[in-house]
């Protein structure tokens, strides 16, 4: 059956259209098609929000970098159930000395909503390496402080060919998540309490022994070294979620079991804040996907080609 009307959005956010009960949508702002059937129910019939190609390469890569962002307008994903897909592929390079990780970040208005990790890269110089990664967000809830439930994987050559196997890496998101924030270094003494299981702070140049953290000479170091040890944890508690480093001051845990959500508290509430990410979908936002390493950098990466596309 033929569609009776066509409408100019955006519209309501409850997902819904409001007008007619068989529509054409057509949203002019953020070039979205979709359809509304008798039921009112929007579905989206296809919409690509941007191509990337052969964008600017990336060198000495450490703390997250920007592979690929997009601008989006307010509201653009602020309709329940919207579910928008991120897919690309990239080449990286290697020397024999920086064998390190690689972390592909998925963000929306700053915030991680998903984050893969690669194992070690390979012990020899190589060039252009691929990797293929795809990531899907699904808005669970819409508004100023909106849930977003994001999955991905990422395909990456580890190898010192592109012939070699590709290998893998799915994430590990239940959904619930807790970001810890050192906005002020802490001093030997104060605690953090991670699920139930108290950590301790040290004195800089210590040595740790169990759940104790050896504080850094910044808030940034300090961080890095609290994800370090939580990374590495094998405390009942703090293992029930995955932990990132996703910027200087910050360390994310997301649940990897089904129905528990991380949470912490501090003895410094001044110095460490904790906070459930949500987005503000009302307001304009960037989505990006962002590429850091760990252990050593990676001197250079380039996108080839990425698409962002709603899809539902």
């Amino acid at each position: 059956m033929g569609a009776d009307r066509l409408s100019f959005g955006p519209l309501n956010a409850a997902g819904t259209n409001p007008y007619d009960q068989q529509a054409l949508i057509l949203d002019t702002e953020n070039n979205i098609l979709e359809i509304s059937g008798a039921s009112r129910t929007r579905a989206v019939l296809f919409s690509r929000l941007a191509i990337v190609e052969n964008a600017l390469a990336l060198t000495a890569i450490t703390t997250a970098q920007t592979l690929l962002s997009l601008a989006l307008n307010a509201g653009a994903l602020n309709v329940q159930n919207r579910r928008v897909r991120v897919r690309g592929r990239m080449v990286y390079s290697t020397t024999s000395s920086n064998v390190a990780t690689i972390t592909l970040a998925l963000t929306l208005g700053g915030v991680t909503l998903c984050s893969i990790s690669t194992t070690a890269t390979n012990t020899a110089a190589s060039v252009n390496l691929p990797i293929d990664f795809e990531f899907e967000l699904l808005v669970a809830t819409t508004g100023a402080t909106a849930a977003i439930m994001s999955y991905g994987h990422v395909k990456a050559d580890l190898g010192t060919a592109t012939t070699a196997a590709i290998t893998e890496f799915l994430d590990s998101n239940i959904g619930s998540s807790d970001t810890i924030t050192v906005g002020t270094n802490p001093t030997a003494g104060d605690t953090i309490t991670v699920n139930g299981t108290l950590v301790t702070f040290i004195v800089h140049g210590g040595t740790a022994v169990g759940n104790q953290v050896v504080l850094g000479t910044t808030a940034a170091l300090t961080a890095t070294a609290l994800y370090t040890f939580l990374a590495a944890s094998t405390d009942t508690n703090i293992a029930k979620a995955t932990w990132t480093n996703p910027s200087s001051t910050v360390v994310l845990g997301v649940a990897n079991v089904a129905g528990f959500t991380p949470w912490a508290t501090t003895s410094v509430p001044a110095k460490i804040t904790f906070s459930t990410p949500t987005v503000n979908l009302l307001t304009a936002e960037t989505l990006a996907v962002t590429m850091a390493t760990g252990t050593a950098a990676v001197p250079s990466a380039q996108l080839l080609d990425a698409q962002i596309e709603v899809v539902g």
